[in-house]
């Protein structure tokens, strides 16, 4: 190898040959030396670096109309998401769109509002865990107890109670308190804030409770009206007065209720027809008035040809505003709610309808109308 060098150098073309020869092969050992060394100073990307970057651009990507965003625990469902009865009842408020909606939360509070129950779907409890809500409940007009509305179960006089006799009376005093009385006949109310208290009422009188005269402040509670004819009218007249848990059967109507009235968690059935008169029979009648409250009641009144409305809203004394009828178990009529054109003020919300209504439910023309479904299959009433 040397000899061939020397031989090489000694002339001058060898020389022009060996300088050549020695530049290029220099010239690339040094070019991959570079490469190396830059090579081993640049990190590679981690593949956790490449996950985050792709992380990134789809966070900062707006959703177009047809995407679905990531769910949030920590985010509520709106107030207006079905089924929302929150109710007692156990009959389970149906969904409006299908699924039950949920109410979701750290603080552990199931969905539903005061009247009604969930529907199917789930809801979030204490701890971000999961629960399945009842499902509907079909048919509660049968036992509404089993639902959680009134019925002679869970309405009129306690268990227990032990009852003094009594015939008609008058009261005149101002907190009068009638408790725990058997009356045979009629109590006529002429006092302000009068309390009927765990009694049963047994009468033929035109009103068992005769509450009239510009007084106000009337509270009957946990007691029975029982109609012995068609003579009587309806269970208590007229305005001004608070019913809860009241039992109401064998009257033409059940009660009246012109203004100023609630009527809750009361059961009214049974009532009378007067074949003589032609009696058009009515769970609750008003003829006029404002500010009644309509709440967490049964009508049960059946196919009965003879009753014409479960709830009568007249106007012979008068236009009727500020109503609201909500989470009542409504069974019957000729039309289950016969009314013209109302307020906007008049509210019917989260009613169990039953399809005994001869012409149908009767949705009020200009009433506010949402949450109301059928008591067979939760079907929504429109």
């Amino acid at each position: 190898m040397l000899r061939t060098i020397r031989s090489l150098w000694s002339s001058t073309i060898g020389k022009v040959v060996l300088v050549t020869v020695c530049t290029l092969f220099c010239g690339a050992v040094a070019a991959g030396m570079y490469a190396v060394n830059q090579s081993a100073q640049k990190p590679a990307s981690t593949a956790a670096e490449t996950a985050d970057s792709t992380s990134d651009d789809t966070a900062d990507t707006p959703l177009g109309s047809g995407a679905t965003p990531h769910s949030n625990p920590d985010t509520p469902v709106s107030s207006d998401a079905k089924p929302g009865t929150s109710a007692p009842n156990t009959g389970a408020k149906p969904n409006s769109g299908g699924g039950g909606s949920n109410t979701s939360g750290s603080s552990g509070s199931s969905g539903g509002t005061s009247g009604g129950s969930q529907g199917s779907g789930a809801s979030s409890g204490n701890g971000g865990g999961t629960t399945n809500p009842p499902a509907f409940k079909a048919n509660c007009i049968t036992v509404p107890s089993s639902c959680g509305y009134p019925d002679a179960t869970n309405t009129g006089v306690p268990a227990g109670t032990s009852l003094t006799n009594s015939g008609s009376m008058t009261i005149t005093t101002n907190g009068a308190v009638v408790n725990a009385r058997n009356v045979s006949g009629q109590i006529i109310v002429r006092a302000n804030n009068v309390t009927i208290k765990n009694s049963r009422i047994t009468s033929g009188d035109y009103y068992p409770i005769d509450y009239d005269g510009g007084y106000t402040g009337l509270l009957v509670e946990d007691t029975e009206i029982y109609g012995l004819n068609t003579s009587v009218t309806a269970g208590i007249s007229f305005r001004d007065y608070t019913a809860r848990r009241v039992y109401v059967h064998g009257t033409v109507d059940g009660l009246k209720a012109d203004a100023n009235v609630l009527i809750e968690d009361s059961y009214i059935t049974d009532l009378r027809y007067d074949a003589v008169n032609d009696s058009h029979n009515d769970g609750i009648q008003t003829t006029g008035g404002s500010n009644v409250t309509i709440r967490h009641n049964t009508l049960k009144l059946g196919a009965n040809p003879n009753v014409s409305a479960a709830i009568q809203i007249g106007t012979e004394w008068g236009g009727n505003s500020n109503w609201l009828v909500t989470n009542n178990l409504i069974d019957g009529g000729g039309w289950a709610i016969n009314s013209g054109t109302v307020a906007a003020s008049m509210r019917f919300t989260d009613n169990r309808f039953t399809r005994n209504a001869g012409y149908g439910v009767g949705h009020p023309t200009g009433a506010t109308w949402t949450g109301n479904y059928y008591d067979n299959n939760g079907a929504i009433v429109p």
